[in-house]
């Protein structure tokens, strides 16, 4: 297949948002104009709160990886419990039922240090704010730099099973949570942010990009069947095209187009193995959402994947179509769906109407009404901060 054209040039640090949309936000909530008036308030609320938040590293919580080495990840599995039939033995899956006992704690802390990071960056660069920029490099100074703090870049011990595995290749979905680092790069250097922590910063994803191409537990996410191989695919994109690696990057996009989408739909854009699912419609949604985030990164590119298309007619805008009258009324859906069906305003629908179809901005806009502009940063930030955001004129 070909691309086709998209407008915008990339930069270093134009990964999902452009110099001219972060300027043009930035003058809106100087003026307090509309909406932004709100949502600048909002934003300063939570960077006063983000200020004030601990610095957090892996080494900070003695785990259970198998290494002994403070310095690495670990997680455990969300959906395996003990087996009530044998409790000293290996645990059971119970897709869809997450079990409270599992060790979660660098998970929890790196979802907020890169929410923390985005909030400080964001309000640094609107607001003109040193101190904000400044807690967001201690941040991920701790995180991703420090010798005595800093996280391996690999994943050997994610979402490990008590009695069943050490650490597994699906681990690797966790670091989902840092495409929002990515993104809050994209203000971080705008407000003047150190160029040796984002030096050391790029350096950091690109040997964890190379480690997710090349090892064992990379390599069986990469090539696993379902919203897994996408989400990998995703980080794939994202931090490199964040590390300065475009061919990786490259190679993602075409990835996506050529082998995700034409393995994991059917024929009316369906996710096939989403709707196996106990949560189909959470999970077809976040898998559409993996599609969305690859497209954003690659039209800074200038390479249009929301609009490209295999050969027999699949793409990201059919997924859209199947997907938009279950996201609109979500009591529609006729698939499993145990944790109920109060749906979150998606990124999806916003940059979809921006780049292909106002009719899918009217669902998003429905979806938004009254929710708090930085209630779900997602994995690549606020949507009132991205295109095609409801109000904007």
């Amino acid at each position: 297949m070909s691309f086709k054209k998209a407008k915008g040039n990339v930069t270093a640090m134009e990964i999902f948002t452009t110099d001219e949309r972060k300027a043009g936000l930035k003058e809106k909530i100087a003026k307090c104009d509309g909406e932004y008036g709100f949502i600048g308030y909002c934003l300063k609320y939570e960077a006063q709160k983000a200020i004030g938040c601990p610095l957090y590293s892996v080494t900070y919580t003695k785990s259970r990886a198998a290494s002994g080495n403070p310095h690495d990840y670990y997680s455990e599995a969300p959906y395996w419990w003990p087996n009530p039939e044998n409790p000293d033995g290996p645990f059971i899956r119970r897709d869809g039922e997450i079990y409270p006992g599992r060790f979660e704690k660098h998970t929890l802390d790196m979802g907020e240090m890169a929410k923390a990071v985005y909030i400080l960056s964001c309000a640094g660069y609107f607001f003109e704010s040193r101190e904000y920029t400044a807690k967001a490099e201690a941040l991920l100074d701790n995180w991703f730099i420090n010798a005595g703090t800093a996280m391996n870049p690999s994943l050997d011990y994610a979402q490990a099973i008590s009695g069943v595995s050490l650490g597994r290749g699906i681990g690797i979905i966790d670091t989902a949570a840092l495409i929002l680092v990515i993104s809050a790069m994209d203000y971080f250097t705008a407000a003047g942010g150190s160029k040796e922590t984002t030096e050391r910063l790029k350096d950091w994803f690109g040997k964890y990009v190379t480690w997710m191409d090349t090892s064992k537990n990379g390599k069986d996410e990469r090539d696993y069947f379902n919203n897994h191989a996408n989400w990998w695919n995703t980080q794939a994109a994202s931090f490199s095209a964040f590390s300065g690696d475009t061919a990786m990057a490259k190679r993602c996009f075409d990835r996506l187009i050529n082998k995700i989408i034409p393995e994991q739909t059917g024929p009316d854009g369906e996710f096939i193995d989403e709707l196996t699912r106990t949560n189909s419609l959470t999970y077809c949604l976040y898998n559409l959402e993996a599609c969305i985030v690859t497209a954003q990164a690659a039209a800074m590119y200038g390479i249009d994947l929301y609009s490209a298309e295999t050969l027999d007619g699949k793409g990201i805008r059919k997924s859209l179509d199947y997907m938009f009258p279950f996201y609109k009324n979500p009591y529609t859906w006729e698939h499993k769906q145990i944790s109920g069906r109060n749906i979150a305003p998606s990124v999806s629908f916003q940059l979809a109407g921006e780049r292909l179809d106002k009719k899918y901005a009217s669902a998003q806009k429905l979806r938004s009404a009254g929710v708090y502009p930085l209630a779900n940063l997602g994995h690549i930030g606020a949507l009132c901060f991205l295109d095609g955001y409801q109000n904007d004129k």
